[in-house]
């Protein structure tokens, strides 16, 4: 007979959204969504088990906010087993010096069911898992990396990296730490070819500096400015199998993410600033930058919005210095300008990137011609009033105001 504690509206809420999970193939997610929906018509159909069935739904909304609710599950048991595996396998690969052809189709089925539990399961669930015995699965995948040759295991392996980055915010930081990044840089300088690695490559190495940490110190070896500009070129020359541009993105996001976690560095001494005066164009370049910051992107986040983001960060670095300030061609400075008009009047007051979208515009009306042509004046003016009457302003708001008014006349409260 089943126990008391079997027939909980708790374990009652587990075992039914796993059977539905099991049986369905449905997400963690849409599993719990089935069993509310048929609880709330049951309610509908059965008044008479109404109190019964409202404890189980409130048992089925707790599972589904819980940080533990697939525990127990065949989610867990498969991951118990998968990382288990792969852990022996990484040894045993060791110890023959890696690789047997043999074992091809045994890894890309781990690695395969691994991305769809990933995907699908209770991301508590999953996020709790990695995160055992210190996230050593983590470096048993980062080791796998290292010694896999065959592209299509690799593959499979950035796409569990970008999965693993999004689950749980510490673990880009502790691949930064590994020696990923120096694999990621040199496969997508040696390997453009293998176009879906290259981008996969580009894509995990921005999730990786969106933590804005820095890289173990020599590793600064191969993130050097010849890389940076490797990455630029591929933004100016696309090649051949990028007609869809997703490269020349991808690349731009490295390159964002990179500039991100160079938060400390003097502009002067920035590895990315310095790759920008020394390449022949940016053309493309700062197009791109000018499109995803009108679109309010942010390639480098991962969920918690960036302040500043990894664009504006940029734009600021780049509009601190003449030399690359003078990159965009005018009439994409004027574009800049009103796009910084519009943030300014449309940011409400307490946001945060209204103080760094002042910023550029100090840095941009003194390394720009724009006490020149004063393009934009009368909505930046209009702007920058609007933030000065407001109901609360800022110190460095207003300080900052005063100092641009100061530097361009044309501007000057009317």
């Amino acid at each position: 007979m089943a126990s008391a504690d079997d027939q909980s509206p708790k374990e009652v809420a587990r075992r039914l959204v796993e059977d539905i999970r099991v049986k369905t193939g449905s997400s963690f997610g849409n599993s719990c969504l089935s069993a509310k929906t048929v609880v709330g018509h049951l309610k509908d159909y059965m008044p008479q088990q109404t109190s019964e069935l409202e404890d189980l739904e409130d048992a089925l909304q707790q599972l589904e906010e819980s940080t533990d609710g697939g525990a127990g599950s065949q989610d867990a048991h498969r991951l118990d087993v998968i990382f288990t595996e792969l852990t022996t396998m990484r040894n045993d690969g060791q110890q023959r010096n890696w690789q047997v052809h043999d074992d091809e189709a045994i890894i890309s089925e781990y690695l395969d069911e691994l991305l769809t539990i990933l995907a699908d399961a209770d991301q508590s669930l999953c996020a709790a898992k990695v995160a055992g015995d210190g996230y050593a699965i983590l470096t048993t995948l980062t080791e796998y990396y290292q010694m896999e040759t065959r592209v299509p295991i690799r593959l499979k392996l950035l796409k569990l990296f970008g999965g693993l980055c999004s689950l749980d915010s510490k673990i880009p930081s502790i691949l930064l730490n590994t020696n990923l990044p120096l694999e990621l840089a040199r496969d997508i300088k040696a390997d453009v070819s293998e176009y879906q690695k290259a981008l996969y490559s580009c894509l995990v190495a921005t999730m990786m500096f969106s933590c804005g940490e820095k890289l173990p110190l020599h590793y600064y070896d191969t993130w050097d400015g010849e890389f940076i500009q490797f990455l630029l070129d591929l933004v100016e020359n696309p090649c051949e199998e990028d007609e869809d541009e997703r490269l020349m993105d991808c690349a731009i996001g490295v390159i964002l993410g990179f500039n991100y976690h160079l938060s400390d560095i003097d502009v002067a001494s920035n590895t990315v600033m310095k790759s920008l005066q020394a390449v022949a164009s940016t053309k493309n370049f700062c197009e791109k930058v000018l499109l995803i910051v009108n679109r309010e992107e942010d390639p480098v986040s991962l969920g918690e919005p960036l302040v500043p983001d990894s664009v504006l960060k940029l734009l600021k670095d780049m509009f601190a210095d003449r030399a690359t300030a003078s990159l965009f061609y005018t009439s994409d400075t004027h574009v800049l300008v009103g796009i910084v008009a519009r943030q300014l009047n449309d940011l409400p007051e307490e946001s945060e990137l209204r103080y760094h979208y002042l910023l550029l515009l100090e840095e941009m009306v003194q390394t720009t011609d724009f006490n020149v042509d004063q393009y934009g004046k009368d909505e930046l003016s209009t702007a920058l009033t609007r933030i000065e009457e407001g109901e609360v302003v800022e110190d460095r708001n207003r300080d900052t105001i005063t100092r641009i008014r100061s530097l361009a006349p044309c501007l000057a409260s009317s």
